[in-house]
């Protein structure tokens, strides 16, 4: 009996295959002899033989059954079809950049085509095997036939798990998989869509259907939204060689499938034409090594704080991929498991995957930026991908921008070259410059037939004039004394003195009787009047100072002295008030602070560094489409900076009352942001410009200059916040303040240490930033016409005289549209516009590589080259 557990074990070690021990016993049974088995021993032996034989038998029915319905392996309960009916995964329909479900390597072991006998193969995996052969035009030995017969083996029993062959199953079959991928009914918790986790609502979504065809960053708004959503992409690369095998298989059936309906006359084969053409073009370009081909699997995570903000942010996402033919669908029951696939774990527990060819593949990395190209913008420069980027400072929430990079960079050229974009195509553009050095504006305006207006000589800027707005913010009476007290306050901090909080109290109420005596009050009404002007303000001081009544030397002036009764009766009371306030002070005081006054105002007595300043304007610049002013008398005084506060309260001014769009550039615009009130005037520029359709421009040679923070509301962060468009050139150090502003990653710093700079190069570089768009690393190309235009007056003179007289041709024209066909008055108004907007266009469609021709530039032939080197100003850009 002890031998009877022996033989039991032996038999079922023989069973498992363990076939030599089953030899070697039966051998010793036939020899006989005192080793010879006992009958025990030689039943179990017969039982593992009859195991074995029966495993054997099932196996061999198993591969039969799958032979027979080759359509219903991928899974069970699949449709029975014919093979030839499974359609081509439309992902791989349009090439390159298509989706694709072809077969990979798999991890399973592969059937050796020594072990296939032939005799036990059923007759119809046979023939299916020996016409493939035929087809493939290869000898139908016997050698061929088993190795096509172990392929179809490893095809029949492959897991659909290990083969998704959305090129050689039915598609009934491939979407059954996706759907067992995307919704596999295994676990259920209490929501099979929604994860809490850390004190919020999580969902995973992920593909349920792929587009046809995709292009160059398909997905990248996914990255470049605002709303709480994360993207992982899974890459798995497939054995080349094993699916070369499955991809001629199918190509073979299709083939046969293809002759099949041609015997039976069928009409209906244009799909499996199209299905052939694309199989053949996938194996000649595997065959050659062109392309290679990943599994993909993408996986969107989603959140929200409630779960209506989680729906609400679900929804958005799946709207935002719904123009790329895309549907995404939430993991059912499968959200917990599915952490693994948005986490940083290179796993991947889903596989809800397709394939994808390698250069299709790289398309769904977020190195692509959406183009800028606003539809009444102009041209900046070409972005990394080369697509134009076209911005239109004046469709942005701010009007205003800020241009810093080194002197030889690129950004003054910068400046010129939108400035000039801009005029070629709005004939009603006007523009202001500010000029302290007299080389980077002066010549240009004035070879564009703008006017050139230099200081320390006979002209005179009226700091005084106040001007009725076009569409005002605030009370325009008191920003205008707002800034004459900051006027005078930064000529104290320039002598090195300071004003005191009774002096600024007391030159207030001297500009308050200086406007009353010409009839100007805060009614918007009286701001038409004649404005008084600082030899005013100085005769007032002056007589305080000697101890005389206001109410005995205050004359009225201008149009002040030809007023009704009601209106000069209610400047009087306006008068007694002030007087008032003034005889309320101390009169020993008064007289002290008044001389003090006096004396630090000397400047803008005749003949002071400041007497520009002093007296009537003396320019007409109401039809003047471009101004200069150029300051360069003042480059080495401690005057820059009061000039340049006067002058861009001036400007401020003229823009309130002006109904065009404006820009007004400012260049070393370090001189104002040192001081307070000159901050003010940019803070108040900058915040309310778009009321009256003008914009800053502040250049200066470093963005640290603009990460200050102080005490006031206008400090130089602020300022920079509230420009809309920045550009970053070229820059030997960056400081920890722009790293983080910017958030700059190390290769941003590196970029901008090492953009190119106009004067060196062919182009120039600069990182440009735009409100509510993406970063952008751009470069900066012109023809050779535009460079010599912006940085030569020799060439530059016939054209400007061209954009004048076709300006004035368009004016011409549209007023007398306006007076016979209103309705036509918009299409008209384009003029010269129009035409240089569409030369815009066709000239800098696209960006230059390395084998294509330099992009042209507006009203050019398209020729290419560079400047002269000799005359070419700092901050040039030369192609």
């Amino acid at each position: 009996m002890s031998s009877v557990p022996v033989a039991w074990v032996l038999g079922i070690a023989s069973a498992t295959g363990q076939v030599q021990q089953i030899i070697q016993t039966i051998q010793r049974a036939i020899q006989g002899g005192p080793n010879a088995p006992s009958p025990f021993i030689l039943v179990g032996v017969a039982v593992g033989v009859a195991l074995l034989l029966g495993l054997g038998i099932l196996a061999s029915r198993r591969f039969v059954g799958s032979a027979q319905h080759p359509s219903t392996n991928a899974m069970k309960g699949a449709p029975e079809t014919e093979v030839d009916s499974g359609r081509l995964d439309r992902l791989l329909s349009r090439l390159p950049g298509g989706f694709g479900s072809i077969p990979g390597a798999g991890t399973s072991a592969r059937t050796d085509p020594a072990n296939v006998n032939l005799e036990e193969i059923d007759d119809e995996t046979f023939d299916r095997a020996v016409s493939i052969l035929e087809q493939e035009g290869r000898e139908t030995s016997r050698a061929n036939i088993r190795e096509q017969v172990a392929r179809l083996i490893d095809f029949e029993a492959a897991d659909p798990d290990e083969f998704r062959l959305g090129l050689i199953q039915d598609a009934d079959s491939q979407a059954q998989i996706d759907q067992a991928s995307v919704a596999p009914p295994s676990i259920v918790p209490e929501d099979p869509t929604t994860l809490y986790r850390n004190g919020e609502f999580v969902r995973i979504l992920t593909p349920a259907s792929a587009p046809e065809s995709v292009f160059g960053g398909w997905l990248i708004n996914l990255t470049t939204t605002n709303l709480d959503v994360r993207v992982s992409y899974h890459h798995s690369p497939r054995d080349p060689t094993t699916i070369r095998g499955a991809l001629q298989d199918r190509l073979t059936e299709l083939q046969i499938a293809l002759s099949r309906k041609e015997e039976k006359g069928a009409t209906d084969y244009h799909e499996d034409l199209n299905r052939r053409e694309e199989l053949d073009r996938l194996l000649r370009r595997l065959t050659e090594g062109t392309t290679r081909l990943y599994d993909i699997g993408i996986y969107i995570e989603v959140a929200g704080s409630t779960r209506d903000e989680l729906e609400e942010t679900a929804r958005k996402v799946q709207q935002l991929v719904a123009d790329r033919d895309v549907e995404l669908v939430p993991l059912e029951f499968r959200q917990l498991e599915s952490q693994d696939a948005i986490a940083p774990v290179v796993s991947d527990p889903i596989q809800n995957t397709d394939l994808m060819e390698h250069d299709a593949a790289a398309t769904l990395f977020g190195f692509v930026e959406p183009a800028i190209a606003h539809e009444d913008g102009v041209l900046y420069g070409f972005d990394e991908t080369g697509n134009p980027v076209i911005v239109d400072r004046y469709s942005l929430s701010g009007f205003s921008k800020v241009i810093t990079g080194k002197i030889g960079s690129g950004k003054t050229f910068a400046a010129k070259l939108s400035l000039w974009r801009r005029l070629l195509i709005d004939p009603e553009f006007t523009a202001i410059a500010f000029d302290p050095t007299g080389d980077d504006f002066v010549d240009f305006f004035e070879t564009l037939g703008g006017d050139v207006v230099t200081f320390g000589g006979d002209v005179t800027i009226n700091p005084l004039e106040i001007h009725r707005g076009t569409g005002e913010a605030e009370d325009p009476y008191k920003d205008k004394l707002r800034s004459l007290t900051g006027m005078v306050r930064t000529f104290y901090d320039q002598s090195g003195d300071s004003l005191s909080a009774e002096r600024a109290g007391l030159i207030q109420q001297v500009f308050h009787l200086a406007y009353l005596m010409y009839g100007i009050t805060s009614e918007p009404r009286t701001h038409e009047r004649e404005n008084p002007t600082m030899e005013d303000v100085l005769d007032i001081l002056k007589a305080l100072a000697d101890g005389e009544d206001p109410l005995e030397f205050v004359s009225y002036q201008g149009d002040a002295t030809d007023l009704h009764r009601e209106e000069r009766d209610e400047l009087d009371e306006r008068v007694d008030e002030v007087t008032s306030r003034l005889q309320s002070k101390d009169d020993s005081n008064l007289k002290s602070e008044a001389n003090s006054l006096l004396r630090s105002l000397e400047a803008f007595q005749p003949g002071g560094v400041a007497a520009n300043l002093s007296g009537k304007t003396t320019v007409d610049l109401e039809d003047e489409r471009l101004i200069v002013f150029d300051m360069s008398a003042f480059q080495d005084t401690n005057q820059a900076p009061l000039l340049q506060h006067v002058m861009l309260d001036w400007s401020y001014q003229r823009a309130r009352e002006n109904s065009r769009r404006m820009e007004v550039i400012f260049e070393e615009v370090h001189y104002l942001l040192s001081q307070k009130s000159a901050r003010s005037l940019i803070g108040l520029f900058t915040r309310h410009s778009r009321h009256f359709n003008a914009g800053l421009t502040l250049i200066s040679q470093t963005a640290e200059e603009f990460m200050q923070e102080t005490d006031d509301v206008h400090s130089p962060r602020a300022i920079y916040d509230q420009c809309d468009i920045k550009q970053l050139f070229y820059q030997e150090s960056i400081s920890d303040e722009v790293i983080d502003y910017y958030d700059l990653s190390p290769a941003d710093v590196e970029a901008i240490q090492s953009f190119a700079r106009g004067q060196e190069s062919e182009f120039s570089e600069c990182l440009l930033s735009v409100t509510g768009i993406a970063r952008r690393h751009l470069e900066i190309h012109a023809s050779e016409l535009t460079v010599d235009l912006l940085t030569e007056p020799e060439t530059a003179a016939a054209t400007a005289q061209l954009v004048e007289q076709r300006r004035q041709q368009a004016a011409t024209a549209r007023s007398e549209q306006t007076t016979t066909q209103p309705e036509e008055s918009a299409e008209t108004a384009g003029g010269l516009g129009e035409e240089a907007a569409e030369k815009e266009t066709t000239d800098s469609s696209t960006k230059p590589s390395e084998t294509s021709e330099p992009p042209t530039d507006p009203i050019t032939d398209g020729s290419g080259g560079s400047p002269s080197s000799g005359d070419v100003a700092d901050d040039t850009n030369s192609e």
